[in-house]
């Protein structure tokens, strides 16, 4: 990163963020979230859990991408969980959320490379307390009748684990599939659908965006 201007990156929701990944030697940065939202004032809570989300999506600084590695991003997203902030929170059990994704940019990939990356946000409710992971959380790939279970445990490294409500600091927590997507039982599927439904543990809740879910693969 040495020589290195300042990188900003954006999220895409009802809230205009950015971030700013500035040098500051020694091949360290510094991260600056901004936030506003079209005609109205900065949401403090909002803003800064999109800011540590899309910071924590970014995977290969510039100047060093591999052409090893791949991701696909998915191509529509829908969901009847609670909207917070631009997040939409999955916590009831009748709650679903989805993703679809093109198969074309996996049918590619070495077998048994292809892993579901997950970036999202963990509380005990709605706009709770930090520091809350997730285990055992169940996704279910579809084409037709086809079907995988992709199960994620999301973790949050963030301490103190505070139960109360944390103004947006100490929510995101990543994860990945525990065993990879098996393309070729997809054969013939121009597009899958990535799903999360309930039931779900109880005293917590997961928010989402449409870029919490893409794959990786080689």
């Amino acid at each position: 990163m040495t020589g290195q201007g300042p990188i900003r990156l954006f999220t895409s929701s009802p809230w205009e963020h950015s971030v700013v990944l500035t040098p500051c030697g020694s091949g360290t940065l510094r991260l600056q979230p901004k936030g506003r939202r079209a005609g109205g004032p900065v949401n403090s809570r909002m803003s800064i859990a999109a800011a540590l989300a899309v910071s924590a999506l970014v995977l290969v600084a510039p100047g060093a991408a591999s052409a090893s590695v791949g991701v696909s991003n998915p191509v529509a997203f829908t969901s009847n969980g609670t909207v917070s902030g631009g997040w939409t929170w999955v916590h009831d059990d009748t709650h679903t959320a989805s993703w679809t994704f093109n198969m074309g940019t996996l049918e590619g990939a070495q077998a048994g490379t292809v892993r579901l990356n997950v970036n999202a946000l963990v509380s005990n409710r709605v706009d709770g307390g930090a520091g809350f992971s997730a285990s055992s959380v169940r996704f279910v790939a579809r084409c037709g009748s086809t079907r995988q279970v992709l199960k994620v445990k999301l973790v949050n490294p963030f301490r103190p684990i505070v139960p109360g409500d944390s103004l947006g600091l100490g929510w995101t927590a990543m994860g990945h599939s525990s065993q990879p997507l098996r393309v070729a039982r997809f054969a013939g599927c121009a597009q899958i659908e990535v799903t999360i439904g309930g039931p779900y543990a109880q005293q917590r809740a997961i928010g989402f965006i449409p870029a919490s879910l893409k794959f990786g693969y080689r």
